[in-house]
């Protein structure tokens, strides 16, 4: 009896062991556990690893989850302390960085925490500072170059990976690490100026215009119907139009010439006196690099009523050549 008196004493001790051990280490992995849920880290740098920018005076920005367990934040930019200059802005680690020369810079931040799991934090990275302009050479196309097709290709030399494009025309190209770069587009026609940039990826620029003229089409050409006309000298309304250049309008009556002109935009032209009856009349707008638009009609000229008063053609109608 007294025996299994002892026996669950022993037990029921033992029992009680187990559970506070139990407990402890259960909340001991609590304490562990919100100690790594809570640990301070790093989320975000500015400027980023491997940047570069193009100015020399810079706000540099270490983003920390839990920075308020942060202590004794210290900082260095190359081999300069900027310890006391640094401050905290919500959750940003604020580094002033001044007057810094062109090249690659080093920065260093460290602070301890208040944190078991995680008892310090530290962050080094590099960025570059650039302040120039990007070198920019330009080869292809010649001053005043005329293009009959598109697309076209602009080559030249810039800085390494800079960023060559061309201002209001889609596409772009990156230097080579050579320097080296060739870039097709496609331009409207026209007398245009190119004007093509070259950006670093700190964000300078430098530019390069090139005058050139692009010609791809033949001129608009537009000739009002006349059909039958009442007059032996009539006019025929014409409008001509061309992107790249003034164009040269000739027209012709029956093969003869009887107007040839540069000229832009609408115009009467003057057919001269014409005899009666039909006449065929063919105008043809040409451009600069040989382009060629051409319209062709038939008029019928019926000036006058009575035989003799106009010389007349095959096709005459009307009273004066009933008369005949």
């Amino acid at each position: 009896m007294y025996r299994t008196k002892t026996k669950a004493r022993h037990s029921r001790g033992r029992v009680s062991w187990l559970i506070g051990l139990a407990l402890l280490v259960a909340a001991l992995g609590a304490v562990v556990a919100w100690q790594v849920i809570t640990a301070p880290c790093i989320e975000a740098i500015s400027p980023q690893a491997g940047a570069h920018t193009m100015h020399s005076t810079i706000t540099l920005r270490v983003t920390i989850r839990g920075i308020q367990k942060l202590r004794d934040v210290r900082a260095h930019i190359d081999d300069q302390d900027v310890s006391a200059s640094v401050t905290i802005d919500g959750d940003h680690v604020v580094i002033p960085g001044e007057r810094l020369t062109d090249g690659q810079h080093t920065v260093a931040m460290a602070a301890s925490t208040g944190n078991l799991y995680r008892r310090r934090l530290d962050r080094t990275w590099q960025f570059t500072v650039d302040t120039k302009p990007p070198s920019l050479t330009v080869k292809t196309p010649a001053k005043e170059t005329v293009f009959t097709m598109t697309p076209i290709t602009i080559s030249g030399t810039a800085e390494a990976a800079a960023t060559i494009s061309v201002e209001d025309i889609e596409g772009s190209t990156v230097a080579t690490p050579d320097g080296s770069y060739s870039l097709t587009v496609t331009p409207p026609d026209g007398k245009l100026t190119l004007t093509i940039q070259a950006r670093d990826r700190a964000g300078n620029t430098s530019t390069i215009e090139r005058r050139i003229v692009v010609d791809t089409t033949a001129p608009s050409l537009w000739v009002e119907a006349m059909g039958t006309v009442r007059t032996a000298t009539p006019q025929l309304s014409v409008n001509v139009n061309d992107a790249a250049c003034t164009p040269r309008l000739k027209v012709t009556v029956d093969g003869k010439p009887v107007y040839a002109k540069r000229k832009t935009g609408s115009r009467l032209v003057e057919l001269g006196e014409l005899a009666e009856g039909t006449h065929a009349i063919v105008l043809r707008a040409i451009d600069d690099v040989g382009h060629q638009e051409t319209k062709s009609l038939t008029i019928l000229v019926d000036s006058s009523e009575t035989l003799g008063e106009a010389t007349l053609m095959e096709g005459a109608v009307g009273k004066d050549v009933e008369q005949l």
